[in-house]
């Protein structure tokens, strides 16, 4: 299984190198290296992936699962709390 996912994010490179601001592409390469238990690499690309699109929830909860493998508990924590305030105060200013 190894083998298949490693070839995932090879896959997911080569269409980052084509279009770097899908954030599908950034948040699934992250997901990929998560499983790799590749937390800091994951978090680069999931961090890309909110960059392109900050309401990516795949991204969010990527990202706060490899906070919590690298002891980062209260980032962890921070990370969906953020995307729900900005949730709440974008639909306010609808």
């Amino acid at each position: 299984m190894l083998g298949s996912i490693e070839h995932a994010v090879e896959c997911y490179n080569k269409a980052i190198d084509i279009n770097p601001r899908v954030s599908w592409y950034l948040t699934n390469k992250g997901g990929a290296l998560l499983k790799l238990n590749k937390y800091n690499e994951s978090l680069i690309s999931l961090n890309d992936a909110l960059g392109a699109d900050p309401d990516e929830e795949y991204a969010l909860y990527f990202k706060s699962k490899a906070l919590i493998h690298i002891n980062k508990m209260d980032d962890a924590i921070k990370t969906p709390q953020r995307y729900l305030v900005n949730s709440i105060l974008q639909k306010e200013t609808e």
